[in-house]
């Protein structure tokens, strides 16, 4: 935990090394109090899609950001907003007018994720 998902139309290019943007995801993460140990992230470029009337010069990104339960909602919004401001920053395509970026920071149920080692998860000694 936690897991940063990037899902993304094939029609954008990444403007950045996507391990850059994955490093300013971990200390945005961890400006927020969650352990850079513990962050996992990755990306999908999607090849089939459909966005709005499915033009081409449409396009979309979506960051789905999961996290252990637990945190304020002041956190989870905060976490959000600087969060969507780098994946806007993130892609700047040329002939796409509806790029559609959207973040969504989620829960995980403490007593619902499991991990090996059992020891570096925070609540749970091991087994």
């Amino acid at each position: 935990m936690p897991h940063v998902i990037l899902e993304y139309s094939s029609n954008l290019g990444p403007s950045t090394d996507l391990r850059e943007f994955f490093s300013l995801c971990h200390n945005i993460l961890v400006n927020a109090g969650i352990s850079r140990d513990n962050c996992k992230s990755r990306a999908i470029s999607r090849d089939t899609y459909y966005v709005a009337d499915g033009g081409s010069e449409t396009a979309f990104a979506h960051l789905d950001v999961r996290i252990l339960e637990g945190r304020t909602t002041e956190v989870k919004e905060a976490l959000g907003r600087h969060l969507l401001a780098a994946v806007r920053d993130l892609f700047n395509p040329p002939g796409v007018t509806n790029l559609q970026i959207t973040v969504e920071v989620r829960d995980m149920a403490k007593n619902a994720y499991f991990k090996h080692p059992p020891s570096t998860l925070d609540y749970r000694s091991p087994h």
